[in-house]
C-alpha cells in the first residue's frame, strides 16, 4: 500500500484529494480481498490469470509449469502494488487511472499483457 500511496501523493494536488483518490481505489473489488486476505476470493483470481495466461502466452505458461513456478508468485505483487513497484510513475499513474475506471478486468489485461511483452 505504501507504493500505491506515494504515487497518489505524487500526483495530486493536495492531501484530500489524495486520500479520496486512495479510497476510491480501496474500494475496487479485488483490493478488499486482498487486504483482509480471503484466500478463497483471492485463488480464483489467481485460476482467472492462469487461464488467461494459457491462451495468451503458451510458452511462457509452459515454461512456468515446467519449472513449477505458479503464476500467483508474480501477479500478487503486481495486483496489490498496481504495478507501482515495477512501472515508472507516469506508466503507474495512467494504470491507476485505468483501475479507476474499468476495475479489476484492468489488472488481468495489464499482467497479461506485461507477461506477452516478455514472453521470449
Amino acid at each position: 500500500m505504501s507504493y500505491i500511496g506515494a504515487l497518489v501523493l505524487s500526483v495530486s494536488e493536495d492531501e484530500t484529494e489524495a486520500f479520496v483518490i486512495l479510497g476510491n481505489l480501496l474500494a475496487q473489488r479485488h483490493f478488499p480481498a486482498f487486504l483482509e486476505m480471503r484466500t478463497c476470493e483471492i485463488e480464483k483470481r489467481w485460476r482467472v490469470f492462469e487461464i488467461l495466461l494459457g491462451q495468451e502466452c503458451p510458452q511462457l505458461a509452459c515454461h512456468l509449469d515446467h519449472i513449477q513456478l505458479s503464476p500467483d508468485l508474480i501477479i500478487t505483487d503486481w495486483w496489490f502494488t498496481l504495478f507501482t513497484k515495477d512501472f515508472r510513475r507516469g506508466t503507474s499513474a495512467r494504470v491507476m487511472d485505468c483501475v479507476l475506471l474499468e476495475g479489476e478486468p484492468l489488472l488481468m489485461r495489464a499482467a497479461v499483457g506485461l507477461c506477452k511483452a516478455l514472453e521470449p
